[in-house]
Formats: structure tokens, C-alpha cells, sequence
């Protein structure tokens, strides 16, 4: 098998990029998809033979699909930070979207379904559903009734991918938001939290929208108060852990603003304050 040339690597001049990608987590994170794009542009049309990252090891057997992946270069092709590209790459592996052979000397990057949406010039078919679609939570809390359980059985089968505009999706934000108030550092320690697990938090405010019929407001007003609570803002940190204790959330949040309302109007130098004041 002989060397692949340059322009036999990049022969044809283009690929083919799926419109449902809109729809997909990695188009929320700018430089996941910048990776994503890198690879899919990156792996070779055809099998052939590339030189290895390291000159002692010769030529290396690249099939269809695969490139050599070396995080410096990716870096300097991408402009992304040399860490971020290699837990962007972990994360897209992840996702199901490639998968890697890694060895000490160099890493082997394989794009999961390459030929599917790359093979057929007149392919209208959606992206594989490895690209469409992401994993279900889990674990899903119980709920009272078996008519709840049913329902999110068929949630998990129809893997429903919520706009970036609906309700749902801007309170998974928000919880996210609130939870990076109180911890600048959620996200390098859960690099996922943005893009993948976002929509599987949507499912799970959808789901308390829906099966539990709580309020969208009232859903706002309790994950502020999560995140402002000295106890839970330490456990409440996914909208599957804000569906499982919702309750108690909601009960704990009234019996505050109960307690404030009955609270008396403060005094001033020991006199009764006007608005106590009783005609």
C-alpha cells in the first residue's frame, strides 16, 4: 500500500457536514465542534500508509476514517489550547462520536460512522445517531405513579432534542448559571456540564414540567433558592438531583417566605415603627 499524497488526502476538497448538527450538544461549545470539524476534515477518504508522529517508527497503516492525532499540532491548526483539544477530543470519544487507540508514542482518532454520512454524495438521510443524539441519564428518580414511569420510558426511546429557546433549556441554563456563582470552577471540574449534560438536564426540568406539573416560574424560584441555601447549594448540582428533591425544596422555600412575611417590621430606637402602627 503506498503513501497517500497530499492531494490524494484531500482529494475532492470537502465533507459532509449534516444540518441536524444544529440540534446536537457539540454545536454548543465553540470549541468542541471546532475539534469535532478538525477531525471529520482531518481522517483520511481511503486506507493508505502516513508517517509516523515519531521518525523511528516508519510509515503507520491508516484506514478509512483514521488520522494521527498529535495534541501540539492540533493545537497549532486549531488555535485551541493544547489541554482543552485533548479534553475536547476525550469528551467527543465520550459523546460516541470517535473513538481512540491510544499508545505512548501516538494516538490513532477514528470518526464513528465516517462512511455512513461521507460514502453517498446524494445522502439525504440525518446524521448518524451517534452525532444526534446523547445519552439518556442513567438512573431516573421514581415517581408516584406507574402512568410517570411509563412516560419516561418513552422519553428515553424517542431521545427528544430540545431548541435552545424552549423553557426547558433556558432553566437548565439557568441552574447552570446559579450553580457557576457559586463555583467559578464547576465547569473545569465537570468539563460535560455545558454541552452534553445540559440537554440531559432539560429532559429532566421537562419531565418536571410535564409529569410532575410544576410551574415554570415556580421551577425559578426554587432553583434560586437551591443555590442560595448554605446546604443545598452543595447538593443540588444536576436538574436530575433538582427533580429528586424538588419537594423538599419547594416546601423549605414556603416555609421561608411564610416565616419572613410574618416577621414584624423592625423598630427604630425602641419605638414602635408607623406601619405597626394599628388605627
Amino acid at each position: 500500500m503506498k503513501p497517500l499524497e497530499p492531494e490524494e488526502l484531500f482529494s475532492g476538497g470537502w465533507v459532509k457536514i449534516h444540518r441536524s448538527i444544529l440540534l446536537h450538544p457539540v454545536f454548543q461549545d465553540s470549541e468542541l465542534l471546532h475539534l469535532f470539524l478538525y477531525c471529520v476534515a482531518k481522517a483520511n477518504h481511503k486506507p493508505g500508509r502516513v508517517l509516523s508522529p515519531q521518525s523511528d517508527l516508519g510509515e503507520l497503516t491508516v484506514e478509512r476514517g483514521q488520522f494521527i492525532f498529535g495534541q501540539r499540532k492540533a493545537a497549532k491548526e486549531t488555535g485551541v489550547n493544547p489541554r482543552t483539544a485533548h479534553r475536547k477530543l476525550v469528551l467527543l470519544e465520550k459523546l460516541g462520536i470517535l473513538s481512540r487507540s491510544v499508545s505512548r508514542r501516538f494516538t490513532v482518532v477514528t470518526v464513528n460512522n465516517y462512511s455512513r454520512y461521507q460514502d453517498n454524495p446524494n445522502q439525504t438521510d440525518p446524521l448518524p445517531d451517534s452525532l444526534v443524539s446523547h445519552p439518556c441519564p442513567t438512573s431516573v428518580p421514581l415517581v408516584s405513579t406507574n402512568k410517570n414511569n411509563k412516560n419516561e420510558k418513552n422519553d428515553k426511546k424517542k431521545r427528544k432534542v430540545f431548541s435552545f429557546d424552549s423553557i426547558e433549556y433556558e432553566l437548565s441554563k439557568l441552574l447552570l448559571s446559579e450553580i457557576r456563582k457559586n463555583d467559578e470552577n464547576f465547569l473545569a471540574i465537570n468539563p460535560a456540564a455545558e454541552a452534553p449534560s445540559l440537554q440531559r438536564w432539560t429532559f429532566q426540568i421537562d419531565r418536571l414540567v410535564r409529569l410532575d406539573h410544576r410551574p415554570p416560574e415556580e421551577i425559578r424560584q426554587v432553583i434560586v433558592f437551591a443555590q442560595t441555601s448554605s446546604f443545598w447549594r452543595s447538593n443540588i448540582l444536576s436538574a436530575q438531583k433538582l427533580r429528586e428533591k424538588y419537594t423538599t425544596l419547594r416546601l423549605q422555600m414556603k416555609s421561608q417566605l411564610d416565616e419572613s412575611a410574618r416577621r414584624p417590621a423592625k423598630t427604630t430606637n425602641g419605638k414602635v415603627h408607623p406601619c405597626e402602627i394599628v388605627i
